[in-house]
Protein backbone atom coordinates (compact mmCIF):
# COMPACT_ATOMS: atom_id res chain seq x y z
CA UNK A 1 0.00 0.00 0.00
CA UNK A 2 1.44 3.46 -0.84
CA UNK A 3 2.55 5.01 2.38
CA UNK A 4 4.62 8.43 3.46
CA UNK A 5 7.66 6.46 4.92
CA UNK A 6 8.00 4.23 7.63
CA UNK A 7 9.41 4.04 10.90
CA UNK A 8 11.19 0.91 12.43
CA UNK A 9 12.12 0.73 15.79
CA UNK A 10 15.31 -2.22 16.91
CA UNK A 11 15.57 -1.26 20.38
CA UNK A 12 17.42 -3.14 22.73
CA UNK A 13 15.26 -1.45 25.56
CA UNK A 14 11.55 -1.58 24.73
CA UNK A 15 10.24 0.52 27.33
CA UNK A 16 7.87 3.26 26.26
CA UNK A 17 10.44 5.47 27.60
CA UNK A 18 13.31 4.63 25.27
CA UNK A 19 11.10 4.68 22.03
CA UNK A 20 9.81 8.26 22.81
CA UNK A 21 13.61 9.43 23.15
CA UNK A 22 14.05 7.47 20.39
CA UNK A 23 11.56 9.00 17.71
CA UNK A 24 12.38 12.87 19.48
CA UNK A 25 16.01 12.15 18.44
CA UNK A 26 14.87 11.07 15.29
CA UNK A 27 12.86 13.94 14.73
CA UNK A 28 15.20 16.38 15.68
CA UNK A 29 18.19 15.13 14.06
CA UNK A 30 16.56 13.59 10.67
CA UNK A 31 13.37 15.29 10.19
CA UNK A 32 13.41 16.73 6.61
CA UNK A 33 14.57 13.25 5.76
CA UNK A 34 11.45 10.81 6.45
CA UNK A 35 9.24 11.25 3.44
CA UNK A 36 9.04 7.90 1.54
CA UNK A 37 12.16 6.57 3.22
CA UNK A 38 12.18 2.98 5.01
CA UNK A 39 14.10 3.90 8.28
CA UNK A 40 15.30 1.82 10.72
CA UNK A 41 16.44 2.97 14.67
CA UNK A 42 18.37 1.01 16.65
CA UNK A 43 20.73 2.32 19.86
CA UNK A 44 23.34 2.66 17.55
CA UNK A 45 22.34 5.04 14.89
CA UNK A 46 19.66 5.26 12.17
CA UNK A 47 19.43 3.70 8.43
CA UNK A 48 17.60 5.37 5.84
CA UNK A 49 16.37 3.22 2.56
CA UNK A 50 14.62 4.90 0.14
CA UNK A 51 11.28 2.86 -0.23
CA UNK A 52 10.22 0.86 -3.35
CA UNK A 53 6.17 0.84 -2.50
CA UNK A 54 4.99 3.92 -4.89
Amino acid sequence: MPHRGIVLLRLQDERSASKIEALERLLAEHGDRLADRFVVVTSAGVRFAQSTVR
